[in-house]
């Protein structure tokens, strides 16, 4: 009878440990495709950052020239987010923390007054057949 008790608590010691290895398997499987994934996501998001500010400084060369193309009193309000430099034909869009050699460039197909540095509150308006950026944060 003895016998019998020792075997069947090393059956159940047995599985107890093919258990535990299963397991561990299983977390390691587990971590591998985490950090597979993470990492996949990672270059994503780093592939998809230049084309948003891309996207971003399209949309503002696309309302300075719709100002212009709808004539004398036409303007636009808003928040930038970002610097602008607004020069002929030429917009660098720019991270406030960052430098000019860190922007995105598109065009745009307006004439200008001046070229313009812009963030914060601004309102892009048509003075005379020019575009005019206002706001307390122009230079």
């Amino acid at each position: 009878m003895h016998e019998k008790t020792l075997l069947h608590e090393n059956r159940k010691a047995q599985a107890s440990t093919e258990t535990l290895i299963i397991i561990g398997i299983l977390m390691v499987l587990f971590t591998i495709v985490l950090v597979y994934y993470s990492e996949n996501e990672r270059f994503v998001r780093d592939l998809r950052l230049p084309w948003e500010k891309e996207i971003e400084c399209e949309k503002y060369a696309e309302i300075l020239s719709s100002i212009y193309n709808k004539g004398h009193g036409a303007e636009w309000s808003g928040t930038l987010d970002k610097k602008l430099f607004i020069g002929d034909n030429l917009i660098y869009l720019y991270d406030l923390d960052k430098t000019i050699s860190d922007s995105v460039l598109c065009n745009h197909f307006a004439k200008l007054y001046n070229s313009y540095t812009a963030t914060g509150n601004v309102t892009f308006a048509n003075v005379g057949g020019r575009v005019a950026i206002l706001g307390n944060s122009v230079v």
